[in-house]
């Protein structure tokens, strides 16, 4: 790319290392690194503030008993809608105001364990579903929040049924987590894709839109 050549980024010499990113950990989760950078031959600085998350994953869950996505709800405060009635009203919002609706997920925080068998694992405390490693499906991989976290996510695809279900999931509220279990029915996914009045990540679009492209064409015909 034009121009690139010539931008440098360097560290900040004010920390601990003189060549190396300063890395400041700040709990168990992310670390922040402040860089210094001089683009198009300009003599001003810019810094710009890094998270460094941890690896983590999501799956996209089909319910085939009931030929649905199962999805999550779960309460996000960066939910834009949320901030701006927060910051006008006087009184206490109801959390349902900043929900947003976001693929099963989680992040890789448990050592020794494989992406799938983490994965498994947040089907299981997030939808109630148990779900064997050997039936996950590998999507992808991609890079989220690339302007402040550029972390890596590997998304899954799982098939369950009615009889896989061994709880009603709901995440761990003792972590602060606020999650309600969704379905969305298959012939109302990608209406629900496109909707912009209901909060979503780009991970469900996707992977709705993979879905549609991979697994629709070799459903039964009804």
């Amino acid at each position: 790319m034009a121009g690139y050549k010539s931008d440098l980024i360097w560290v900040n010499s004010h920390g601990l290392w003189e060549h190396d990113p300063l890395s400041i950990p700040l709990d168990g989760f992310w670390t922040r690194i402040l860089l210094h950078c001089d683009f198009h031959n300009k003599s001003s600085i810019i810094d710009l503030l890094f998270f460094i998350f941890f690896l983590s994953v999501s799956i996209l869950i089909f319910n085939t008993s009931r030929q649905c996505f199962v999805v999550v709800k779960q309460f996000r405060p960066g939910n834009p809608l949320f901030l701006d009635l927060l910051l006008l009203s006087k009184d206490p919002l109801p959390a349902l105001v900043g929900v947003t609706y976001e693929l099963c997920a989680g992040i890789v925080d448990k050592p020794g364990l494989s992406l799938e068998e983490i994965a498994c694992g947040e089907v299981l405390e997030e939808c109630g579903y148990r779900v064997p490693v050997t039936e996950l499906k590998r999507i992808t991989s991609y890079r989220s929040g690339v302007g402040v976290t550029g972390s890596r996510q590997t998304l899954f695809y799982a098939e369950v049924t009615d009889q896989m279900r061994t709880s009603e999931g709901g995440g761990q509220p003792e972590e602060g987590e606020l999650i309600e279990v969704v379905e969305i029915p298959l012939e109302d996914s990608m209406k629900f894709a496109y909707d912009e009045t209901l909060p979503k990540t780009m991970g469900v679009i996707f992977s709705f839109m993979w879905f549609q492209n991979n697994i629709a064409p070799k459903l039964p015909k009804k």
